[in-house]
């Protein structure tokens, strides 16, 4: 092999590791297919006409295979919990094993909104036994590749420590319209630079800053079921429920 044919292949090999182990996956694109692009007042209007308020034992169901794309539209009733009006999605827990891990993604549209997410657990009965708190979540910058920012958070749910756990819902943590804080992705991402012709890798930590996004009524949310190889290493990053 040629030397130009050689550094090339070297290049590209880094190049894809580098994207690996920052992160950035094509799977966290944000969705287009849900109506991502549209403005803030669109989705406050829509918020607006839906009927308010349904009772907790009456929520429609989303079933939850492996993952659920959502913008919080999908249902035409709101849900009032802590006192917050608010769109929603019920996933009953099917698995059986003793504790189910679980991601939430809502991605940062225009860099100014996004719908900011809480996680009730409920039991047979509809009512609310534990709930995810904001400390929790974290934003994560823009990737190399394309923006993908976004909010993210993991929660487990252990059935010998919440054995009567039956159902999640997906709710607004704050009310919308508001102001939300949030702390940025404590960890710094891989990057790529060449130093003449070679090609060097180096990490850089990350610049400790908040965010306020406006708390939206829709967005683009991706809620995952995470497997033993797609939950996160760090347990401190786990709000176990």
């Amino acid at each position: 092999l040629n030397k130009g044919l050689v550094m090339n292949v070297k290049i590209f090999l880094i190049f894809l590791f580098t994207l690996i182990s920052s992160g950035c996956q094509m799977t966290t694109k944000i969705p287009k297919n849900i109506g991502s692009e549209r403005s803030y007042e669109l989705r406050n209007d829509a918020y607006k006409r839906k009927a308010c308020c349904v009772e907790l034992n009456a929520l429609k169901q989303s079933a939850l295979k492996d993952s659920l794309i959502v913008n919080m539209e999908e249902n035409e009733e709101l849900v009032q919990v802590n006192s917050i009006t608010s769109p929603y999605h019920l996933i009953k827990l099917e698995g059986q094993e003793n504790t189910e891990y679980f991601s939430v993604k809502s991605f940062y549209l225009e860099h100014k909104f996004a719908f900011i997410p809480m996680v009730s657990v409920l039991d047979s009965d509809f009512n609310i036994i534990k709930q995810t708190h904001l400390e929790y979540m974290r934003y994560k910058h823009q990737d190399l590749v394309y923006d993908d920012s976004h909010f993210w958070m993991y929660f487990s749910i252990d059935k010998q420590k919440s054995p009567t756990a039956q159902y999640i819902l997906i709710h607004s943590a704050r009310e919308l319209g508001t102001k939300v804080a949030i702390n940025s992705d404590s960890y710094g991402g891989a990057q790529m630079t060449m130093v003449g012709e070679q090609p060097i890798v180096y990490h850089q930590k990350a610049t400790a800053f908040k965010v306020n996004p406006v708390a939206s009524p829709s967005g683009a949310v991706v809620i995952k079921k995470l497997g033993s190889w797609s939950k996160p290493v760090n347990d401190w990053v786990i709000e176990q429920l």
